[in-house]
């Protein structure tokens, strides 16, 4: 399936000749062994990052474009970081985290793309900023649920904004979002700003504090650029 489409074929080979997944050193010239190197979760997450990534590009949404770029960066950091975070901190996949950070603003991304069919509700960029805040979890929800995705990775998208949100047992797929969704949109924040982080239950249930997250992104910050950099090769 994958040879099928050329240019997937092609992502998949760059991707795992890129340095996040070289540990052995040798390159990749074939699919099949890029497959074997890479495995089914990060296959899925390259077709995934692929077809958003061509989204973005589409010539129809041209003067959008400088948006939906922005939102693919901002994607690409979260999911390097859901893939640290899950690794570090939790028993969860990595890989599974990174896909769920790759599309937890999927339905952000569909707004922008089909903004100008909700012209009528949408008077100024204001406005539309406000819909999108309310509407985009519940239609990306919809959108991983269409793909079928997991049911945790519907739950990740649904409510990576929900600070306050609760559930019984430890850190689940949507906390380990949350918190690489907050840090990637305070990357200049200052230190008393993320403090307040440090009583919100997913970070809680991570055991992650603004001390030990500061210090866990500078041990990471390799880690987490060959993520973002093996992502959009």
């Amino acid at each position: 399936m994958v040879g099928s489409d050329p240019a997937l074929a092609a992502q998949v080979v760059r991707m795992a000749n890129a340095a996040a997944y070289t540990t052995a050193g040798r390159p990749v010239r074939d699919l099949p062994a890029a497959l074997n190197r890479l495995g089914h979760g990060v296959v899925r997450s390259t077709a995934t990052g692929l077809a958003v990534r061509q989204m973005c590009e589409a010539g129809e949404v041209r003067e959008r474009r400088v948006q939906l770029g922005l939102l693919w960066k901002h994607s690409l950091e979260v999911a390097a970081l859901s893939h640290v975070f899950a690794r570090r901190l939790t028993g969860i996949n990595p890989d599974e985290a990174m896909l769920a950070g790759l599309v937890h603003d999927i339905g952000r991304f569909y707004l922008v793309r089909h903004a100008d069919e909700f012209s009528s509700m949408c008077a100024d960029e204001a406005a539309f900023e406000e819909l999108a805040d309310s509407w985009h979890t519940g239609i990306g929800r919809a959108i991983v649920e269409a793909w079928y995705l997991s049911e945790q990775t519907a739950v990740a998208v649904d409510e990576h904004e929900s600070l306050e949100r609760e559930h019984p047992g430890g850190a689940d797929l949507a906390d380990v979002v949350l918190a690489a969704n907050l840090y990637a949109k305070s990357s200049s924040a200052e230190p008393g700003d993320r403090a307040c982080w440090d009583t919100l239950p997913a970070f809680r249930r991570l055991k992650l504090d603004s001390a030990g997250g500061a210090g866990l992104l500078r041990e990471s910050a390799e880690e987490v650029q060959a993520v973002i950099d093996a992502l959009k090769s």
